[in-house]
């Protein structure tokens, strides 16, 4: 599985599916990415996400795990 499909499952899970493209999209621009390519990538959206309280904010810590599993570096 590719790790943009990765987010886009989760997010998707949580809330619909428009809501979830709208989120990658926002915290995609605000991170300054395009894409999630690795794992580094996949922490820095991740712990954008775990700014938020409440659902949203859990998926970010699921996601900051699962960058972890795939070999992600950064803090």
């Amino acid at each position: 599985m590719q790790l943009m499909d990765l987010v886009r499952d989760k997010l998707s899970r949580a809330f619909s599916g428009r809501e979830a493209q709208r989120i990658i999209d926002e915290t995609l621009e605000k991170i300054g990415l395009e894409a999630i390519r690795n794992p580094d990538d996949l922490l820095a959206f991740g712990t954008e996400l775990t700014k938020h309280e409440g659902l949203l904010g859990v998926v970010g810590g699921s996601l900051r795990v699962q960058a972890r599993v795939h070999g992600a570096a950064g803090d």
